[in-house]
């Protein structure tokens, strides 16, 4: 489950060309935002949020100081080629 929704969470970026802080987005502009309450209990899991934060965290996705997102394609490569 949570492979797939690290795959889904870089075609995310890749479909929005978020790809360099320049063009950097919000989680609310590439729909990343977790779920609230509600939605949880009568909707299937969502695991893209918990993906993001492992993405975050291996480097694969950077923020900037505006706290917008970015994928820095040369480590999504070698994290995809690893993990993936």
């Amino acid at each position: 489950m949570i492979r797939r929704a690290l795959r889904q969470t870089i075609s995310i970026f890749r479909h929005f060309g978020v790809n360099s802080p320049e063009k950097a987005k919000t989680r609310g502009e590439l729909g990343l935002n977790p779920a609230d309450f509600m939605t949880r209990i009568t909707s299937l899991r969502d695991y893209k949020p918990q993906a993001l934060q492992i993405l975050m965290s291996e480097g694969v996705v950077a923020s900037t100081e505006e706290g917008k997102l970015y994928l820095v394609e040369e480590k999504c490569r070698e994290f995809v080629e690893k993990k993936l």
